[in-house]
């Protein structure tokens, strides 16, 4: 597998035709599963709140409201109040300012509505994860095949938490340039790959792990220098400190917003703290504490303990596919996937949620999705991941639309 990037360099120059955005068939393949999964989330949201949760007021009408406005709730709502006021109080800087800063720039120039800053997060997020998925597309089929990059993309985006790529998060951002990033180290364009990169540093935190990925792919070339003996050009050096260097300032300029509004450089680390509880730990305390939970909870059945085992399923899930990744992908992509996994599993939240929101953080790792891809040819696979992921994508949308999950 370490030869795969190789290989798509050697059809290129052999005149092979190599995948690129301007195929028809990279934007229709995105187009189908990003169509038809809101297709999906449309009939569950119509559904679920016209028989199961109507009967709240007798005689109730479901009208097209309910399509759209329970999509705004949970983190959606936190960022678009601050597109709306700016970063009020500390607890805020939890969450980035790239999306509510485009929420607030699409509701005020283009919709002409500051209120309406949870439409254009939404509408933000769905064209983000479009654009993704295309990229994405792209990226997998250069690195694997088509069909590989075809299967990677459907589980992706039937994954039971790919609601969170329709509902104004940052989530689908933190992909779009993720996957950006990746499509351009792998080419070599330093500079580009980096400004992605700090893009995404914009949109979660988690984005800086992206340097990871960078550092690893100017290793090939330092080689190369070393082996011809060649002088690598001060051009060549400035691109690569320069991609490195882009989301890290990216970071240090929001931590410098920071120190002036609220007086500390790491008001989103106190934030976080004080919030979810989520400061650094040994990645096993997040499990301590969620069997704690349970163990206290006692043996009744709760909707407390069947979110505690799914969380600790979809974390052990993650920790598995993520260690399957090496030697079955670049190493680049290797690393990046461990990083994510261990600042993940780092960073647990307090209480019985500890492992609370793993399972959203995982649907950004596309890596684990290229594994998947590969596994999918083996037709058991396929409908193992099938089974489990529809039904699932449907009811987790259900109990995320109604208030049950973050």
């Amino acid at each position: 597998m370490a030869t795969i990037g190789v290989l798509a360099h050697e059809t290129t120059e052999t005149g092979v035709h190599e995948v690129s955005l301007r195929d028809r068939s990279v934007w229709r393949d995105a187009a189908v599963v990003w169509l038809g999964t809101r297709l999906l989330f449309a009939i569950v949201t119509y559904l679920g709140d016209a028989f199961l949760f109507l009967p709240r007021v007798a005689g109730q009408s479901v009208g097209w409201g309910a399509l759209f406005t329970p999509w705004l709730g949970w983190d959606g709502a936190q960022y678009s109040r601050i597109a709306r006021e700016g970063y009020a109080h500390l607890w805020q800087t939890a969450f980035f300012p790239l999306l509510p800063s485009l929420e607030h720039f699409l509701a005020i120039m283009l919709l002409q509505n500051p209120a309406a800053a949870g439409v254009a997060g939404a509408l933000i997020a769905n064209i983000s994860t479009l654009v993704a998925f295309a990229l994405l597309r792209v990226l997998v089929e250069r690195e694997l095949g088509r069909e590989v990059s075809q299967r990677t993309l459907f589980y992706l985006a039937i994954f039971p938490t790919a609601l969170f790529l329709a509902a104004p998060y940052a989530e689908s951002l933190l992909l779009l340039f993720s996957v950006g990033a990746f499509l351009c180290l792998r080419r070599g364009h330093w500079i580009a790959a980096g400004l992605l990169a700090a893009l995404a540093t914009l949109a979660r935190p988690f984005g800086i792990l992206l340097v990871i990925p960078l550092i690893v792919e100017y290793v090939p070339y330092f080689q190369k220098w070393r082996a011809t003996g060649e002088r690598p050009s001060l051009r060549n050096i400035a691109a690569m400190l320069g991609g490195v260097a882009l989301p890290v300032l990216a970071l240090g300029g929001f931590s410098l917003y920071e120190r002036v509004h609220f007086g500390s450089f790491a008001s989103t680390v106190s934030a976080q703290a004080g919030g979810g509880g989520r400061v650094l730990a040994l990645p096993i305390m997040g499990f301590a504490r969620a069997g704690g939970a349970l163990i206290r909870n006692g043996p009744q059945a709760s909707y407390f303990q069947a979110h505690i085992l799914a969380d600790g399923a979809f974390t052990l899930l993650f920790i598995v596919l993520a260690v399957m990744t090496w030697r079955r992908l670049p190493l680049s992509y290797v690393l990046y996937s461990w990083a994510m996994a261990l600042l993940t599993l780092s960073t647990p939240a307090h209480n019985w949620y500890a492992l609370l929101s793993n399972m959203r953080f995982m649907i950004v790792v596309f890596p684990l999705f290229m594994l998947l891809g590969q596994w999918g040819a083996d037709r058991r696979v396929e409908r193992i991941i099938l089974f489990l992921s529809l039904p699932l994508l449907a009811i987790f949308t259900i109990t995320f639309l109604h208030g049950w999950l973050a």
